[in-house]
């Protein structure tokens, strides 16, 4: 009998000199005494480079046989026992080579002897530390680097980039309709589009200027409300600015303009990356807020395993730890509040809604977590129910409304009698 052992320099086949200890039941580690004439090297297949060996391992960790290691057992082996530690790779090995394999608790004890003892048998193994940890860095590496969460970290970074993005572009739009405001301050009223505004500071600059375009269609300004505006503009009560000050004005209009447009690519980027992630919570309730649940949570796999209670308030954990604390009512949604199935809901039917729609949220995140599927499947008829519910609760509503006040109506039956208190005010 030949039980087989992985090391880190390469494959060892070592013949058993007592093979009926393998069927014993009752082995166990304390009972298995090692002795010199116990194993005996048959075979030694060293792994040329650590490259060969990464890739062999891996495979090892999966319960499947690398290249190396089919070649190896294929001339080795032969009609003999095979005793393999690991009860998948002997499935494996059996299905594949068509080897007589065997694998029980007693191989394991086994193993874990001949691991023990493995440098008194094999001469030839080199120093065993530094080879350990040259693999196991390899290892790592490989799989730092081919990580699926590694893909949700592109995703949490480029939604928190957006909201820096949307933070900075609010603070400048404002800053520029506040500068350029004291020289046309008529303006500010009739663009409230920062873009369209600041792409007007860079095309017209002194309001006087209006006069030489011939059409601000270029800007994005129709014809009715240029008619406005170039009267505003010679009627204005503005201040006179320098070159210096236009200048300036114009560099923040430029700084805006380009923003718009990088957050108009990061969108799409974001969208893209999450209809490969996570198709079904996109289709469900959008890309962007898809991007935020994920990155409140950590990652994909993080999401897939909270339970919907969580996330219907995940975002409001503040809220949440303080109505704890003060031992009043808890907030009933989170980031799931900007949701347009929870917009459509009236105020007070949005908790109910929002229950609804994290139920849905946590089952689309699930099967994006363990699905293959890069198109939406489950969240089709998940939407479907969650709009077929917020029409059935909008009708409730309705109705709800248009019944009279039993205490009213009962009070202007009986005008003489006054609404009497049951019980104490405080």
């Amino acid at each position: 009998m030949l039980i087989l052992c992985e090391t880190a320099e390469g494959y060892g086949l070592f013949s058993i000199s007592d093979s009926q200890v393998v069927d014993k039941p009752d082995l166990v580690g304390s009972n298995v005494k090692y002795t010199p004439d116990m194993f005996k090297l048959v075979s030694w297949k060293k792994f040329k480079d650590l490259k060969h060996a990464t890739e062999d391992v891996l495979k090892i960790q999966q319960s499947e046989m690398g290249p190396v290691l089919k070649k190896f057992l294929k001339k080795k082996v032969g009609d003999e026992i095979l005793a393999v530690c690991d009860k998948e790779l002997a499935k494996n090995i059996k299905n594949t080579l068509g080897l007589n394999v065997k694998y029980s608790s007693s191989v394991q004890e086994l193993f874990r002897t001949l691991r023990e003892n493995l440098n008194k048998i094999v001469s030839e193994l080199s120093d065993s530390n530094v080879l350990n940890v040259s693999l196991a860095h390899s290892l790592t590496r490989f799989k730092l680097r081919y990580s699926p969460e590694k893909v949700d970290i592109m995703v949490i970074h480029a939604v928190g980039l957006l909201d820096d993005l949307d933070k900075e572009l609010n603070n400048l739009s404002m800053r520029l309709r506040e500068w350029y405001g004291f020289h046309f301050p008529e303006l500010l009223r009739h663009i409230e589009n920062h873009n369209v505004f600041a792409k007007f500071v860079i095309a017209v600059g002194y309001r006087t200027n209006i006069k030489n375009l011939e059409s601000l269609e270029s800007v994005g300004i129709d014809a009715s409300a240029e008619k406005e505006i170039r009267l505003l503009a010679e009627n204005s009560m503005g201040s006179e600015i320098t070159d210096d000050d236009l200048e300036c004005i114009q560099n923040i209009a430029s700084r805006v303009i380009s923003l718009s447009k990088y957050r108009n690519k990061l969108v799409e980027y974001l969208k893209v990356r999450m209809n490969s992630i996570a198709p079904n919570m996109t289709y469900l309730i959008g890309e962007t807020l898809a991007a935020r649940l994920l990155a409140q949570s950590g990652s994909l796999n993080n999401l897939a395993k909270l339970p919907a209670s969580t996330v219907q308030i995940l975002g409001a954990e503040k809220a949440l730890f303080r109505a704890l604390k003060a031992k009043s009512n808890t907030p009933k949604y989170g980031l799931i509040y900007h949701a347009k199935l929870v917009g459509q809901a009236s105020t007070k039917l949005k908790g109910k809604m929002s229950r609804v729609l994290a139920n849905k949220i946590s089952l689309c995140a699930r099967t994006d977590a363990c699905g293959d599927s890069s198109e939406p499947t489950i969240s089709i008829t998940a939407k479907n129910i969650c709009e077929q519910r917020l029409n059935i609760l909008n009708e409730q509503a309705a109705k709800f409304s248009l019944l009279p006040n039993k205490r009213l109506l009962n009070n202007d039956q009986q005008p003489g009698k006054k609404f009497q208190r049951t019980g104490n005010r405080f």
